[in-house]
């Protein structure tokens, strides 16, 4: 049950219970055995004790029992909302129950720097995790991070919702999620937003086709492919082409384009689909930091033997002193 329900729930049975003497020292004997679902009782009905500060120290140590880890039930989330309750309650006591609570110790900054150890906890946990769901449920539960730790988990929700977008690689994923988090994407990622929207424009043309690229431009105006109108333009007659020599063109002619990243990918392709040592030799002079280089690599190799014999292995190393370490192990096996 959640902590909304289970307060709700609580507070309606409140209206009930009167509390004849404060339950307090009976859960802080049943914390002392470690009972701590006896103790959760017993500091549930000082939850509406009329005496605030003594509604104060209750949920503070409910916020206790579900931070500890020995608890079976522990549950930072529902820990975070019973300390921030707390802070929230002695912040709007009248000023008679607020000394009493300072007096016992339940005063604002303490209250505060331990409400601040939960959201720690949970930052840490979220950390560790290292997931789209476990950042975002962090975001969603917990509204007490500080500026630093808010940046560091949208960043890192950005990065890991977009991994898991791609994994299924759906125009309609790629939408939905600019969609929900567009303004975080633009602040924190700009990166991550700029690949979300390439992803997007290739999504849709593979969907449907590059024929209904004006469809895209009218929906996304503001896309980095639409925006390149130039290239774009230059870029839509090739777009399905099996001839090297256009992307290399349109390379020539618009290198800083995000279009020319597409014809990268396009040469990649066509060079793989095909056998000749001259292609092979062109990719790996011209780009030799592409992201799945070492793929083409070991096939170049492979032709490169067929073609010329094994004794041509030391050659190859010669002319390609760059060549990636594990394709010279195999070389060398």
């Amino acid at each position: 049950m959640k902590f909304t329900q289970t307060l709700g729930l609580l507070c309606f049975i409140g209206l009930f219970t009167t509390s004849l003497q404060a339950q307090l020292k009976k859960g802080y004997k049943y914390l002392k055995k470690g009972n701590y679902i006896e103790a959760i009782t017993a500091f549930e009905v000082d939850i509406f004790n009329k005496k605030g500060n003594i509604a104060v120290e209750a949920e503070y140590n409910l916020a206790r029992i579900y931070f500890n880890e020995n608890f079976e039930e522990y549950e930072l989330e529902k820990a975070y909302q019973y300390a921030k309750s707390a802070l929230d309650r002695q912040l709007k006591l009248k000023e008679k129950d607020m000394k009493k609570s300072q007096k016992s110790g339940f005063g604002k900054l303490m209250l505060e720097n331990y409400k601040r150890q939960i959201v720690n906890a949970a930052y840490n946990k979220a950390k560790s995790e290292d997931s789209y769901i476990a950042y975002q449920y962090f975001l969603d539960n917990f509204d007490g991070p500080t500026p630093i730790q808010f940046e560091k988990v949208t960043i890192w929700r950005n990065q890991r919702g977009l991994e898991e977008i791609r994994k299924k690689d759906s125009y309609r994923g790629y939408e939905n999620f600019r969609s929900r988090y567009k303004e975080a994407l633009q602040t924190y990622t700009p990166k991550t937003d700029s690949l979300l929207q390439m992803f997007l424009f290739e999504s849709f043309m593979h969907e449907n086709g590059w024929n209904q690229y004006n469809q895209f431009a009218s929906k996304f105006p503001n896309n980095v492919y639409v925006k390149d109108s130039a290239a774009a333009v230059h870029f839509r007659p090739i777009a399905t082409s099996n001839q090297l020599s256009n992307f290399k063109d349109f390379i020539i002619g618009f290198p800083n384009s995000v279009f020319a990243d597409l014809a990268v990918r396009n040469i990649f392709k066509l060079t793989m689909d095909g056998t000749r040592l001259g292609d092979y030799d062109y990719f790996v002079r011209s780009y030799p930091n592409f992201k799945e280089i070492e793929t083409l690599w070991d096939r170049y190799l492979s032709l490169y033997i067929q073609r010329k014999g094994k004794e041509s292995a030391t050659e190859f190393i010669q002319n390609y002193p760059n060549t990636p370490k594990d394709i010279l192990k195999k070389i060398k096996q």
